[in-house]
Parts: structure tokens; C-alpha cells; sequence
């Protein structure tokens, strides 16, 4: 050991005075340690669940499974709904189903999941290009140009975003 710590050890030990009464333990300090720790656990635990689910959700999309993959981002949307990337992965699911089937119900939970991915991530284009795609669908053009725009403002190089803008 250093002199250091021996000289420390030192003069801890002659200047300990034992305490003439007992000092009570923080108990709400405790409690409150504890409650937060278990909040964290449960969140932590909540948002590996989502992302798990969402691994499936792209599995089964590969695999050309819409349905299944819709159903799965539903019960992930459920688990974290402050995801935003899990309604942006549903609305994109939601879309091709609408495409591939014919179905307004799909077109319907498209639109509602990328407005909801907007609204907890204004900031994020991808599902401004979604809504709008989902705009035009539904005959919405000027709607739909209003997202674009705003996605092109959020993320001006972005190749996709122009090449949609084409359309």
C-alpha cells in the first residue's frame, strides 16, 4: 500500500468519534431508489419485447407474410406506443397490403400509423413520405405534396425523397 492510503487509514481512524445516538436510514430515499429501478427495468424490458417483435414484423414481411407482419407490428405498437418506428413499419406493411388487396381498411390503418409515427417524430421524413404516399392513394394530391415537401425540408439530399417527388 502507498503512504497515502495507510496516512488516510491513519487519520480516519483517530478522528472516528462513535455517534452518541443512532442515525435513522433514509427510507424514502430508499424507496424511491427502488421504484425507479424498477421502472427502468420494466421500460427497458418493454422496449426489448417491441424490438423483438419488430425483428419477427420484418421476417415475415421478407417472407412476403403482410398480414402476419401487420398483426405483429399491431401487438408491438401495443407493448411500446411510443415507438415511432414501429407505426412507420406498420404503415408501410398497412400499405402494401392496401395495394396488394384492394382494401380501404388498410389504406385506413396506414394513414393513421404514419400520422402517428409523425406525431411522436416530427422530425423524421420517412413517415412524411409514407403519408403522403397513402394521401395520393386516397386521391388527396395536394395533401400529399404538402408532405412531401415537408419531408424534401427535413432531409433535403435524400435520394428516395426526390425520386418520389417525381412521381
Amino acid at each position: 500500500p502507498s503512504h497515502g492510503i495507510i496516512g488516510a487509514v491513519l487519520i480516519g481512524t483517530l478522528l472516528w468519534k462513535p455517534s452518541a445516538t443512532p442515525q435513522p436510514e433514509a427510507k424514502a430515499g430508499s424507496a424511491a431508489l427502488a421504484v425507479l429501478g424498477l421502472v427502468t427495468l420494466v421500460f427497458a424490458s418493454l422496449a426489448m419485447v417491441s424490438s423483438e417483435l419488430q425483428v419477427r414484423a420484418k421476417v415475415e414481411y421478407e417472407e412476403n407474410r403482410l398480414q402476419a407482419a401487420a398483426a405483429t407490428l399491431e401487438i408491438a405498437k401495443a407493448v411500446m406506443p411510443i415507438n415511432s418506428s414501429l407505426f412507420h413499419d406498420s404503415g408501410d406493411v398497412n400499405l402494401n397490403l392496401h395495394h396488394s388487396k384492394r382494401d380501404a381498411r388498410y389504406l385506413d390503418v396506414a394513414t393513421r400509423s404514419f400520422q402517428r409515427a409523425i406525431a411522436l417524430s416530427p422530425n423524421k421524413s420517412g413517415p412524411r413520405v409514407g403519408l403522403s404516399l397513402c394521401l395520393s392513394s386516397a386521391n388527396q394530391v395536394e395533401e400529399a405534396i404538402t408532405e412531401l415537401r415537408t419531408a424534401r425540408r427535413l432531409y433535403p439530399d435524400s435520394t428516395y425523397i426526390k425520386a418520389v417527388s417525381r412521381l
